[in-house]
């Protein structure tokens, strides 16, 4: 949103159409991948049953088939089944700590414990889910059973993995689909019994009849206790041998027993379905962990049945014959193997599972934090430093708001969050508040705004870069070296040892940073509070200008109506925050931020009070930073050197439980107010257009937001200080304390808690090394203009280090050889930048003197800032120091040349000297080619000057010079090449605003201090030639104040309408048309004068205009007031030109024709030199209204033209 669409009061200047003048050079490391395996760390253990336990840590872990990660892969179990007699369990626990965690398709884990640990599960495909079920039986049924040997009992049921979710969301958000799959197993049927066989039966009987003729019958009845089943008999004579023969019956073996069932197996039990725990209440709705069944329980099986009959015997029989026959002969009986009997198998009843159905269990947790996990704030911070070193400020507060959100409050409650851990919270709750705190003030990773230049000139950083590189590189060999191979418990103990000396060292240096912090934080919460009462005083001052102004307009209602408007705008800038442009990052506009308070009925005391809760919370986090400043000092001075904390952990938790919460929300509250500085500035350009009224208390408020801004900015600043110096202590204490904690344990491999701390210390070293090569690369850019690809990843430096330290004698005492070896590959970023240099540098850089005159009479307006406020902005482009035909323009050196006093003010005593200073802006404008460049230093150079009353006339002004102690800092920053480097410090461009001060070294009484009436500086400005084909068009906004959209062709770089004053360079002889609307808010438009094509008119009167770029060229617009207060009207240009010409009386046209002559500028041409073809520094409008410095040769007068100095030629 660029304006307010609709409001009864006032629209917000609308700015969209207007063309940015400027952009900037962002040369950055490319833009990293949160799903690179670079940020994904595995670590696993395998149990004595051959099962694995995995922890996996990163940033966005994607689970998917075929992904570059493997993570599928690994952790997959393709089998459509297992075996019961030998079941296998690949992975028996997983853990997932990431930002991000999405799953394409089904993922199968059967039987493993799943704990997640994200911020963020998302469900990649339709059908995604996650499956710890255990895998199905290969064979439904176990072995039946084979002869005697029982059917086999069925395997019990596995039970389902776990599935532990502990996240902050999910998406999709309205998810209906089934997402987690936990099912117990069901238990194996087990094998078949077989019924016993049956006994064998006999035939049986219990007597027979017998006889035999001889020639008589004799016949016989012979009867059986026990049934027979065999027998023999024969007929014998009594007195004489002899018989009949011997006969058989039935089977001469008894009948069999039945056998036996055999029992069949017992059912496997039913599988417990998995625990599922989350957090995400949804989730519960769309998970399945029924129960296994238990395997189906057998029939019974009965015993084989008795052979028959139950009772036998075999018998031999004896019959013995009467020769007259008999019907009962005799007979013998006797039992051969007599009372046999038979009996039944026994049955096998089957029997049922012990457990016929198994247990579930789900949870859902509502306990704020339960996602975050220590492991994951390691990466997540890792990918977030490299996110921001590659300047993405933009997407820092999607990663990282839910994380400052929630370390703002308590650890949670669980076996998680111990002493050590809790550590990170605290700590990772700091570096999030430092990181969003940099993005929204729009700064990049090193703190440093859009266009960033050195406090180094080129040649200086350079020499810093070679300097650093090797206190660098030895931290990162030894992080390289500890993953390189497997180690010896010797070997992992002396790495720890050197890692630890590291980590001390570390806890020293931020132990330096926050010792400083303390005094700064103090000086600039005191300029903010001293700023309290001047938003009130100004509050109270628009209140009164209200009022003034309503009693003037008295019954204009539309006047009465603008006003309002105008006081409801002016009471909004009050409370916002303005930016300058180009920035990295989106700012807000100003209709976002102040929309609902200009359409309300705010006051501006409301506007103040809501700036008073900023300062507030600004005010919090700088106490927060005193406290924890005091009690980090008291903290290092509790142990020394290699000793474990111990108890004093939790001291340091505390520290920065409330540090990192408080710039949070110092940081978001300045953010929020943050908008465009031209935003601003067109709607204070807007007020002045409706009454002059606004002109002083517009500039007040243009100082106050500027005073503001830069204390609220200053205090984040040093608290930042304290915040870095607190990570730097925290995070080194909790790597010491891994470390010695694996060194007591004596173990070979690194823990994850070490690997993490290893990891974190490889990343500062490369972001250290990347920091010089980054001051280097800025160097480059804001000398050349040019981007510059360096290898930013420094792949050959990497692969160098792995050869290295596959060589067996690596060791820590060894290591700043090896360091040696390196640096030839470091340096060859710099080797490219040298042959760039060669290629790109304009060695036919000349330097042009160029003055400012401050007089009185042609510039009252600074003058009159100077004596009144001691101070004064200089734009050295309307002082005609930017010349056309140049690029690359910077200021080198600057002479106070004229200094004098008002002869008619107080004198200046003899024993009271004035120093007079010019600070240069942080930021500037860089042209090359058709480009403009914002550049933005933090350390800009200034130059002071003395002026001594008691020294002789023309030996007055005496010029600074940089103390020994700067002296001394630059030769230990540059170290022993600081004697070739001739300019150690970057200059500023010409195109920056100059800030002028003076200051009297003795206090005066009010009405008697001494006013500076003449103040001239000489300026030695270094540039090179511009394209000789390119032409720049200067168009230019006079007259009374107003925000004017000005219609502009496009031009070479793309910009194309601009507001009130802007530069566009064009190729010569382009057609350009320039148009303005009639009015612009209270101002009116009422000509055009353009000098450097004699084809166009000065004082050309209609609001457009087209004309060939022929030269240089020079476009003014000219504006007066639209309405006037006393209700008097203005008159056209083009009406006083027909009284001019037409009015009857003479003196009445004599006057006029003064008039217009006054009015309608007459091209003087200022120039730098007295020479028709040197370089054009303005216009002037006449002799008269000009002061004349010095007669020249043949017509050319040295003039100060409203401070510009330079040369006219007049025709005589």
């Amino acid at each position: 949103m660029n304006k307010l669409e609709s409001t009864s009061t006032r629209q917000i200047v609308d700015l969209a159409n207007i063309s940015p003048q400027r952009t900037f050079l962002a040369s950055y490391p490319a833009k990293p991948d949160p799903q690179s395996s670079f940020y994904i760390t595995k670590h696993h253990t395998q149990n004595a049953d051959g099962s694995e336990n995995h922890i996996i840590s990163g940033v966005h872990l994607v689970l998917k088939k075929g992904h570059e990660n493997g993570l599928w892969e690994l952790l997959e179990d393709s089998r459509k089944s297992q075996d019961a007699r030998n079941p296998k369990l690949k992975i028996r626990s997983l853990e997932i700590q990431c930002d991000t965690l999405e799953v394409h398709g089904q993922l199968k884990i059967p039987e493993t414990n799943l704990t997640v640990y994200a911020r963020k599960l998302v469900w990649g495909t339709a059908k995604a889910s996650i499956n710890s079920s255990p895998l199905p039986w290969a064979v439904k049924k176990a072995q039946n059973a084979a002869g005697q040997q029982k059917g086999e009992n069925g395997a019990h049921g596995r039970h389902a993995g776990n599935i532990h979710l502990f996240i902050g969301k999910s998406e999709p958000a309205d998810d209906q689909e089934q997402r987690l799959l936990a099912c117990g197993g069901n238990g194996q049927d087990p094998g078949a019994g077989a019924d016993g066989k049956d006994g064998e039966s006999r035939q049986s009987r219990d007597g027979f009849e017998a006889a035999v003729k001889t020639p008589a019958i004799s016949k016989a009845q012979v009867s059986f206790d026990t049934p027979a089943i065999y027998y023999t008999y024969g007929w014998y004579w009594s007195f004489i041998k002899g018989t009949s023969g011997t006969h058989t019956w039935g089977t001469d073996s008894f009948p069999t027993d039945g056998t036996d069932a055999v029992a069949p197996g017992k059912p496997g039990n039913a599988g417990n379905g998995g625990e599922i725990i989350t957090t995400d209440k949804k989730l519960m709705d769309h998970s399945d962990n029924s129960p296994g069944k238990a395997g189906q329980k057998e029939r019974d099986y009965r015993g084989g049945t008795a052979g028959r009959p139950l009772k036998s015997a075999k018998y031999a029989v004896k019959l013995y014959m009467d020769a007259f026959g008999t019907d009962n002969a005799g007979k013998d009986v006797a039992k051969l193997e007599g009372n046999h009997t038979t009996k039944s198998g026994t049955g096998a009843k089957a029997l049922p599972a012990d457990i016929i159905k198994g247990k579930s269990q789900s949870k859902h947790l509502d306990q704020a934090g339960l996602w975050i996990h220590p492991l994951q704030l390691q990466k997540v911070l890792e990918y977030a430093r490299d996110l921001h070193l590659a300047g993405a400020v933009d997407d820092l507060p999607t990663l990282l708001a839910d994380y400052e959100h929630t370390l703002s409050g308590e650890v949670p409650k669980s076996d998680l969050w111990n002493d050590n851990s809790a550590m990170q919270w605290a700590r990772a709750a700091s570096d999030i508040a430092l990181i969003l705190q940099r993005s929204r003030q729009h700064l990049d990773y090193y703190s440093h705004g859009a266009g960033f230049t050195p406090f180094l000139s080129l040649h200086g950083t350079v020499k810093l870069f070679e300097q650093e590189a090797e206190r660098a590189l030895h931290i990162l060999l030894l992080t390289n070296w500890i993953n390189v191979k497997a180690r010896s418990v010797k070997e992992m103990s002396d790495i720890l040892t050197e890692g630890i000396k590291n980590l001390n060292q570390n806890i020293d240096k931020g132990v330096e940073q926050i010792a400083t912090a303390k005094e700064k934080i103090t000086t600039h919460e005191n300029v903010l509070e001293s700023l309290r009462p001047q938003l009130e005083n100004l509050a109270v001052e628009l209140s009164d200008l209200e009022n003034k102004l309503m009693d003037k307009a008295r019954n204009d209602l539309e006047i009465k109506a603008m006003i309002t408007a105008g006081i409801k705008m002016a009471s909004a800038i009050l409370k916002v925050i303005p930016v300058g442009q180009p920035a990295l990052g989106a700012v807000g506009s100003l209709g976002e931020v102040a929309g609902d308070f200009i359409m309300g009925n705010n006051t501006a005391a409301d506007a103040v009070s809501e700036m008073g809760g900023v300062f507030d919370k600004a005010s919090k986090a700088s106490k927060e930073a005193l406290e924890a400043q005091k009690k980090l000092m008291e903290f290092k001075s509790k142990f020394p050197d290699e000793e474990v904390p111990g108890s004093d952990k939790k001291m340091l938790r505390k520290i920065g439980s409330n540090l990192g919460p408080a710039l949070s929300k110092a940081s978001e509250a300045i953010g929020a107010l943050q908008v465009p500085e031209s935003e601003v500035e067109a709607e204070l350009k807007r007020l002045e257009s409706e009454s002059e009224e606004w002109n002083e208390l517009t500039n007040k408020i243009r100082v106050l937001n500027e005073r503001k801004t830069k204390a609220l900015l200053n205090l984040l600043i040093a608290i930042e200080e304290v915040s870095e110096g607190y990570a730097k202590i925290s995070s080194s204490t909790i790597a010491i304390v891994n470390f010695q904690k694996q060194k007591t344990e004596g173990l070979d491999k690194l823990n994850p808690e070490a690997v993490g701390c290893i990891n974190e210390m490889e990343q500062e070293a490369r972001h250290t090394l990347i920091y010089y090569l980054y001051l280097m690369v800025k160097a480059y850019e804001t000398t050349i203009l040019s981007p510059i690809d360096v290898n930013w990843k420094m792949s050959e430096l990497t692969t160098a280090i792995q050869k290295l330290l596959q060589k067996s004698d690596v060791n820590p005492g060894r290591l700043k050889d090896q360091v040696h070896d390196l640096m030839p590959l470091y340096k060859n970023n710099i080797n490219k930048i040298r042959t760039r240099l060669l290629n790109e540098f304009n060695f036919s850089e000349r330097s042009n003197k160029l003055q400012i005159g401050l007089d009185a009479d042609e510039t009252p307006g600074p003058i009159k800032q100077l004596n009144h406020y001691g101070e004064t902005y200089l734009d050295p482009v309307s002082f005609g120091l930017l010349l056309t035909d140049q690029q690359l323009a910077r200021i080198s050196d600057v002479n106070l040349i004229k200094v004098e006093f008002d002869p008619e003010g107080p004198p200046l005593p003899e024993n009271s000297n004035v120093v007079i200073s010019l600070q240069p802006d942080k930021e500037g404008t860089l042209r090359k080619s058709e480009k403009l460049y914002a550049v933005y230093s933090d350390q800009p150079i200034s130059w002071s000057w003395t002026y001594i009353p008691s020294k002789k006339e023309g030996q007055e002004i005496e010029k600074s010079q940089p103390s020994r102690g700067a002296e001394d800092m630059f030769n230990f920053i540059l170290g022993d090449q600081a004697g070739k480097v001739r300019q150690k410090m970057a200059y500023p461009p010409v195109w920056s605003r100059l800030k002028l001060k003076i200051n009297f070294t003795k206090n005066f009484a009010s009405g008697k201090r001494p006013r500076i009436r003449k103040l001239y500086l000489l300026f030695d400005c270094d540039s090179s030639l511009a394209p000789e084909n390119q032409y720049v068009l200067k168009v230019e906004k006079l007259g009374v104040p107003a925000a004017v959209e000005v219609k502009c062709t496009k031009d070479l770089a793309g910009r194309a309408n601009g507001l009130n004053n802007f530069y566009r360079i064009f190729i010569k002889n382009t057609q350009v048309s320039l148009s303005v609307p009639s009015n612009s808010d209270g101002a009116a438009f009422q000509s055009w004068t353009v000098f450097g094509n004699e084809n166009v008119d000065s004082g050309h009167e209609k609001t457009s205009l087209k004309f060939s770029l022929s030269n240089h060229m020079i476009a003014q617009s000219h504006w007066d007031y639209m309405h006037q207060s006393t209700g008097t009207e203005v008159i056209s240009r083009k009406a006083l030109r027909k009284i001019a010409e037409n009015h009857p009386e003479k003196d009445v046209r004599k006057s006029v024709q003064g008039l217009l002559a006054k009015i309608i500028p007459a091209d003087l041409v200022i120039r730098l030199k007295p020479d028709q073809d040197a370089a054009v520094l303005g216009l002037a409008t006449s002799l008269d209204n000009t002061t004349i410095l010095e007669e020249g040769k043949d017509g050319w007068k040295q003039v100060n033209h409203n401070g510009i100095v330079g040369w006219v030629h007049v025709n005589q």
